[in-house]
């Protein structure tokens, strides 16, 4: 059994548990309540998984629990012991602010990026899609990612930093979103139209934090690799192109619709919204991500 939390998603008291000043009733908190949860399953092994920035608000409570007691102490005077089927594993980006005690008292295994890579990320999405899909889902993986991934961090400059695990999560949340009305009907796309589905999902991941001069360069470089891009008008780059329910390249401008200033009222000017293709194209990308 796997019980997880985000230690930083929520305060100290929402974390281990309060004293209302008022009527001297405890409550639990989150980390509370799952490892008195933990330490009743008797019969299988429970893993406490924080995930999350360690820092000093939260870990030093842990201190006992860590340490050769094992205990969890809460503020109302509970102490409950780690049974010998719990283990907590904690799974932070980094170490910056844990404190030497906090480290001396558990093992720690570190995965560089550079060791790791994203393969094994792909790999494990994989698994998640249907069995008729491996096979061109691979081929595209293998012809896309690496030589994208090589030009991104050598060529372009991003306006933020990300790592190649994000850009890849963001790249297979697009696709899953584009692809999901097909699976719910049961429907096996064609290599091509998968192809162009995972070259929208890369412009919009991969290329999504670069600035203008950025996002020509990784154009040009994934118009040169692709073999089913869209064909460019003059001055337009794969930005300004979206796949439809066919899975043919169409045009974003062919979506925006017409607008006329309303004659029967007299609207206020923060409630002017005029589509434009750049308004059309974000707002249609947050829809697909946040349904």
């Amino acid at each position: 059994v796997i019980l997880k939390m985000n230690p930083k998603a929520v305060t100290a008291a929402q974390m281990f548990g309060k004293l209302d000043a008022t009527t001297g009733d405890w409550t639990d908190g989150i980390f509370a309540v799952l490892w008195r949860k933990g330490t009743k399953a008797k019969n299988s092994k429970t893993w406490i998984l924080l995930d999350g920035p360690v820092d000093a608000i939260w870990i030093e409570n842990l201190n006992t629990v860590l340490d050769d007691n094992k205990l969890l102490t809460l503020a109302n005077g509970d102490r409950i012991p780690m049974t010998p089927e719990m283990k907590a594993i904690f799974e932070p980006e980094n170490l910056m602010n844990a404190s030497p005690a906090t480290v001396s008292r558990m093992g720690i295994i570190f995965f560089s990026i550079s060791v790791l890579g994203w393969k094994p990320l792909a790999q494990s999405w994989l698994q998640t899609r249907r069995d008729k899909e491996h096979q061109i889902l691979r081929s595209l993986i293998d012809k896309y990612v690496d030589p994208l991934f090589e030009f991104l961090f050598r060529d372009c400059k991003a306006v933020m930093y990300s790592t190649e695990g994000i850009y890849l999560n963001s790249a297979f949340k697009i696709f899953e979103e584009l692809t999901a009305p097909f699976i719910d009907t049961k429907q096996i796309l064609s290599d091509e139209h998968m192809e162009r589905l995972f070259i929208f999902s890369l412009c919009w991941s991969l290329g999504a934090l670069l600035e203008l001069s950025d996002r020509t360069k990784f154009n040009e470089k994934l118009i040169a690799i692709a073999e089913n891009a869209p064909n460019l008008d003059e001055g337009d780059t794969c930005y300004e192109y979206l796949v439809d329910a066919q899975g043919n390249w169409q045009h974003w401008r062919t979506k925006v619709e017409s607008w006329e200033y309303p004659q029967d009222r007299e609207p206020k000017f923060a409630e002017l919204l005029i589509p434009t293709l750049d308004s059309l194209r974000y707002e249609s990308m947050l829809a697909t991500l946040v349904p």
